[in-house]
């Protein structure tokens, strides 16, 4: 899970990234439109899907929620199933710090009887994180970052949730980031670098006809590291009803949640 979520947040602050071929800029500089105007409309309604493999086993999950862009917010209600199994996850996300809550029988070996799990996400990554995200919210980071998604393509349009949408497809370079890009993400691409197999990951993108993200998808590959099992998975993020109320979002009070920020922190610097 730690893994996963410092991919993504690194990924979504290049998403609008492309190549600096001039040619190559016309059909790139549309995603970066995209983050800007996707930003813009404050909220979203949320969806998540996932299916992959964990230590040979297969694994799906499907959620929904409501995001804040500025500044980052989210509420999530996640159903994963493995192993003949289903489990429920609430997940809050404020700033750089996730609070999760499990079924009871999850949270049994929980400290202190808490309800909840708090990890700074930030703190955890060394301040990987919080690079990215404030990049993310950046369009002028995003497009000095146009040879970080190779061969960014139109493939064509398609129907999202009865929009009409433009797909883009490319490759997020991991490795060309870490050593050229702007400072503030270079150090989440390093941690990224450590953790995922490949130095590339495929990205695509759907954005409809008011220039907003509507859907993106992740193929995320990660190796065996610091005692979790490699995973395969294809995670697909979907947006729709835009400037939706997103004052029900509420972090859980730290007195009914178990930081685990420290712990994760030294798991994190075990990678090597």
């Amino acid at each position: 899970m730690r893994i996963a979520i410092a991919s993504l947040a690194l990924t979504v602050a290049l998403v609008g990234c492309g190549s600096s071929n001039d040619t190559e800029q016309e059909a790139v500089n549309p995603l970066a439109r995209a983050v800007s105007a996707t930003q813009a409309e404050s909220t979203a309604r949320m969806t998540f899907t996932t299916d992959g493999e964990v230590a040979g086993q297969s694994i799906k999950g499907n959620g929904s929620g409501i995001v804040q862009f500025k500044p980052p917010k989210a509420q999530l209600n996640l159903k994963m199933s493995a192993a003949g199994q289903e489990i429920s996850i609430d997940e809050v996300m404020d700033g750089t710090t996730m609070y999760m809550k499990l079924p009871k029988e999850a949270m049994a070996g929980v400290p202190g009887g808490k309800s909840w799990i708090k990890l700074d996400l930030d703190k955890a990554s060394g301040g990987a994180i919080s690079g990215a995200m404030n990049a993310s919210q950046d369009p002028a980071s995003q497009l000095k970052l146009l040879s970080a998604l190779a061969g960014a393509k139109e493939v064509g349009k398609e129907k999202i949730g009865g929009e009409q949408t433009t797909h883009y497809h490319g490759e997020l370079d991991y490795n060309q980031v870490a050593k050229s890009g702007p400072q503030e993400l270079r150090k989440a691409a390093e941690l990224a670098l450590k953790v995922m197999a490949n130095t590339t990951i495929p990205v695509d993108v759907w954005i409809d006809d008011s220039s907003r993200v509507r859907q993106q998808r992740l193929e995320l590959n990660t190796k065996a590291v610091a005692g979790s099992p490699a995973q395969k998975q294809t995670m697909t993020i979907g947006y729709s009803d835009f400037g939706v109320d997103a004052s029900a979002i509420q972090a859980p009070s730290d007195s009914d949640a178990y930081d685990a920020t420290a712990e994760t922190a030294k798991a994190m610097e075990d990678i090597k």
